[in-house]
Formats: structure tokens, C-alpha cells, sequence
């Protein structure tokens, strides 16, 4: 095993859901600027924020590795 831990298997299934949270993120901060229903637009863009606060974990976690 590698020295920090991580396979080729595991970084490539990191890489795929750091970019799906990334996509996430941008899909529902589209979604919320164009909701016309502020209670939607603040559930989209609670959503985004989660997505993206899920991927600077991701991105902080690996660059301490």
C-alpha cells in the first residue's frame, strides 16, 4: 500500500465523488437562481452549499495527506 494510505482504486473513487459534489453544487446554485419561489430558492441553495462544503472537506482531507 502506498505511504499515504491511498490506492490508484481509492483515489480514482475519491476523484469521482469530488466531482460529482462539484456538479452538485453547481446544478442547485442554477436551480436557485432561477427558482422563482424564494422558499425553494433557499432549499436549493442550502443544498448547494452542502455539496460544496462536502467537497472542501474532500479537498482539505487530501491535501493533508
Amino acid at each position: 500500500m502506498p505511504k499515504n494510505g491511498f490506492t490508484t482504486k481509492d483515489l480514482t473513487v475519491l476523484q469521482e465523488v469530488m466531482t460529482f459534489e462539484m456538479l452538485m453544487h453547481k446544478k442547485c446554485t442554477a436551480y436557485a437562481s432561477q427558482a422563482i419561489d424564494s422558499s425553494l430558492r433557499q432549499i436549493m441553495s442550502a443544498h448547494a452549499d452542502s455539496h460544496k462544503k462536502r467537497f472542501d472537506t474532500l479537498f482539505a482531507y487530501l491535501g493533508q495527506q
